[in-house]
């Protein structure tokens, strides 16, 4: 859908409402859209989403599945997919979504960098029912625009470099177990294997920081590199002690060089803090004079769930099909609507 809309009039559902899912219904009330739907398993289906989320107020009802949602809900805008859920349900989610001319915005990682093998067929349903889709979250301000915008204050650019330390406490402890959180070292390899077969996470954003700097990004290098505790480790959200020799977390790293000789390199940090420690951001360009930013502590979740929503009048706006944070340029702020 590409008419214009105003806050009020958008019309806006989230699949998904688990802790990040609830936070952006809350925000979506918040910034003044309706809310009128959702969908989710469990004893949610068939509940009020303002019987559970803390803070919703609307009479959205949760519904079992997009295919459920989209029976039952007329002239909806967007369609948010924040789901923890396989990149193969999400695009068969969206594509749902496109065939009923509704734009899509999501959290899924695998999705914030187009290519082909998932892009394509999506694009021409899109330019078809003009619903778009963009893949965005906390890589969109700080991963993609934030580079591309400190770039502007220096010259002979040499790297540009992206860390980002993430709290092991505050993922769900069943993501963390199925990526080899608290089994042996020895036992660590297969899952090793499953995290280096998908997209590094920093490697899409990377990519489109790149692009949005002006240069053609090279061939992506990635490496896991496990945390090994070196004593007994106290972890609280999976409620259990980590014993020494065991896995606590993984650094994800990153790298690739660009047309223009300059090397992008990115640092992603899973494990338990320690001390004074606390989730973090930080960007270092080397050049001519070098940029040093940091964010600390850095609020990852509330930063990821602002961000998408900051997005729904540019990708309402955008021409039906797929898109990435370096095509619609940088978001903006827009204060609440009044309701």
């Amino acid at each position: 859908m590409t008419h214009e809309k105003t806050a009020t009039s958008t019309r806006i559902a989230t699949v998904g409402l688990g802790q990040q899912g609830q936070g952006i219904a809350r925000l979506l009330e918040e910034a003044g859209y309706q809310l009128v739907g959702g969908v989710d398993i469990g004893d949610k289906v068939g509940k009020k989403i303002s019987d559970f989320a803390n803070g919703v107020t609307g009479e959205a009802t949760v519904y079992g599945s997009v295919t459920e949602l989209i029976s039952a809900v007329d002239d909806l805008d967007v369609i948010v997919l924040a789901a923890a859920i396989s990149l193969e349900i999400t695009v068969g989610q969206a594509r749902e979504a496109f065939e009923a001319g509704i734009n899509v915005l999501t959290l899924q990682p695998d999705l914030f960098e187009p290519t082909p093998d998932w892009a394509d067929e999506l694009q021409a349903i899109g330019e078809k029912t003009g619903a778009s889709l963009l893949a965005t979250g906390v890589q969109d301000p700080w991963w993609v625009q934030m580079p591309s915008v400190a770039a502007a204050s220096t010259v002979n650019i040499r790297s540009v470099q992206v860390e980002h330390l993430i709290d092991l406490e505050s993922i769900a402890a069943g993501i963390m177990t199925s990526i080899g959180v608290n089994v042996p070292a020895s036992e660590f390899g297969p899952y090793q294997e499953g995290i280096e077969a998908l997209p590094p996470i920093l490697g899409g954003p990377l990519r489109l920081a790149a692009v949005a700097m002006g240069m053609v990004p090279g061939e992506v290098s990635a490496q896991i590199v496990p945390y090994v505790a070196e004593s007994d480790v106290r972890w609280n959200s999976g409620d259990t002690v980590i014993p020494a020799g065991n896995i606590t977390g993984y650094e994800e790293v990153t790298t690739f060089t660009t047309d223009a000789g300059v090397e992008f390199r990115g640092f992603l940090r899973l494990r338990p803090l320690v001390g004074d420690e606390v989730p973090s951001d930080e960007l270092t360009i080397d050049g001519d004079p070098s940029l040093h930013l940091r964010n600390a502590p850095f609020p990852g979740q509330q930063v990821t769930n602002i961000a998408l929503v900051a997005r729904i009048p540019d990708i309402i706006a955008a021409p039906g099909g797929v898109h990435s944070p370096a095509d619609l340029g940088p978001a903006r702020y827009r204060p609440p609507v009044a309701r």
